[in-house]
């Protein structure tokens, strides 16, 4: 099957997959907009892939430097914030934890890592919220800027002594979006401000089950008078979190983290744009199986591999590498590639592809770098119903051995082995002396 016939074919299969609504390469939110604007980065250490279950052409990165896919949708809320009115939440009424939480805002400001954006202050802050939460009192402080159409600054205060855990510089955010933060002990408690009555849905993460499949759940928050908050059972990971004014991508609210405050505004919103890949075993080229001319997978099918529940849809960041392709003789396509998203826990996933573009088979195994650590081999994966036992190590010279003791060749890189094998053989140029996998 040559290369238009797969990506047609492939394509077909996934033509039900759509962006999201309002997805565009550059949203007209304004400058304020594009500056809190979600991307996505993919990157790896040789080659950059984002697959899904066709091919195509794409920009490879071949100097550690990532490639990146269009941004994610314009964050949006079904009632704009306005920061106005009277001060809410159940300590609206105590003048003096008030006068404190102002008192300690006017003093934090000269050390925040956005002081050069402070500097532009000019209103008079006062408390939007201030309430009882499960890791104690906290309050909202709001104070405009210069520019009477940008959305004000903002600070995030907790304790009975009220310490700013957490700003946001004047401008920081577009008119009328709402923000979110998560705080506390190990980040288990989020707060999100959006405008009154509107509700605020919480995800905690992608959670994949023993399939290799994974699905985001939501939760509601409780509605507390102008914000939503809730606390989660368990750390979440301060880059799992995703909050929303509806279940899902259409309507998502910029979160930030209060561990990562030291860092300032504008590095969070932007922490994982042009990363660069850090070079781990695993890195090397992608192995094409006996020299298969079929595509690499690439970002324009991102989108069907969310569909399959094995990438979060709503990742910041998504990497790929540890490629390998074949083709089986029925004409299916044999793929491996290694996975990670935001920082978790990297999975590496085998699949086996129909001509139409469907997963029929698919087997994954987590943290595969303590594998790689001990084994010779980078993919060392049983394929069902007799297909035989696919082994991948990138640059290497590979044989088997037969249950009669028979050495085989079994090329370089890359192979499918019979099920008989017994053993695999990975030797190099250069010298050294090869190492032996018994099955």
């Amino acid at each position: 099957m040559d290369t238009e016939d797969l990506t047609t074919a492939l394509r077909a299969a996934t033509d039900d997959v759509r962006p999201r609504p309002g997805f565009t390469d550059d949203v007209l939110r304004g400058a304020h907009r594009a500056r809190t604007r979600h991307r996505r980065t993919l990157a790896s250490g040789t080659a950059v892939l984002v697959v899904a279950l066709t091919a195509g052409a794409v920009a490879w990165s071949t100097g550690g430097r990532p490639e990146q896919a269009p941004a994610q949708p314009p964050v949006a809320t079904s009632a704009p914030v306005t920061f106005d009115g009277p001060t809410r939440g159940d300590l609206a009424g105590d003048q003096a934890y008030l006068a404190k939480v102002l008192a300690a805002w006017r003093q934090a400001l000269p050390a925040s890592p956005n002081k050069e954006a402070m500097g532009a202050l000019a209103g008079e802050a006062r408390v939007y919220w201030a309430g009882t939460t499960a890791a104690g009192r906290v309050a909202l402080v709001r104070q405009p800027g210069d520019d009477p159409t940008a959305t004000p600054a903002l600070g995030l205060l907790l304790g009975d002594a009220p310490t700013v855990i957490q700003d946001v510089p004047p401008g920081g955010l577009a008119r009328g979006e709402g923000v979110g933060f998560t705080f506390g002990e190990d980040e288990r408690h989020a707060l999100a401000v959006t405008a009154p009555g509107s509700p605020v849905f919480i995800s905690p993460g992608f959670v994949v089950g023993q399939d290799g499949r994974g699905a985001r759940e939501w939760t509601r928050m409780d509605d507390r008078d102008g914000v939503a908050l809730t606390t989660l059972p368990s750390a979440p990971g301060s880059l799992n979190v995703r909050l929303a004014g509806t279940p899902g991508p259409d309507q998502l609210i910029t979160v930030l983290s209060t561990h990562a405050n030291r860092t300032g505004f504008q590095a969070q919103k932007e922490h994982l744009i042009g990363r660069a890949a850090v070079a781990r075993r695993g890195d090397g080229p992608p192995v094409r199986v006996a020299g298969t001319p079929t595509p690499l997978l690439d970002t324009r099918d991102l989108g069907a591999l969310e569909a399959a529940g094995i990438s979060d849809p709503l990742a910041y960041s998504t990497w790929l590498r540890a490629q390998s392709v074949a083709d089986l003789a029925d004409g299916r396509t044999l793929r491996g590639f290694a996975l990670q998203q935001d920082g978790r826990p990297e999975r590496y996933y085998t699949m086996i592809v129909d001509r139409a573009g469907r997963v029929e088979w698919l087997e994954h195994f987590d943290n595969p770098q303590e594998l790689w650590d001990t084994s010779p081999l980078l993919a060392n994966t049983v394929l069902p119903d007799g297909l035989g036992r696919l082994v991948v190590q990138p640059g290497a010279h590979l044989r088997y051995r037969t249950a009669t003791g028979t050495w085989v060749d079994a090329g370089q890189g890359g192979a499918i082995l019979p099920s008989t094998a017994a053993g695999v053989e990975v030797g190099y140029d250069g010298g050294g002396l090869p190492q032996f996998t018994s099955f």
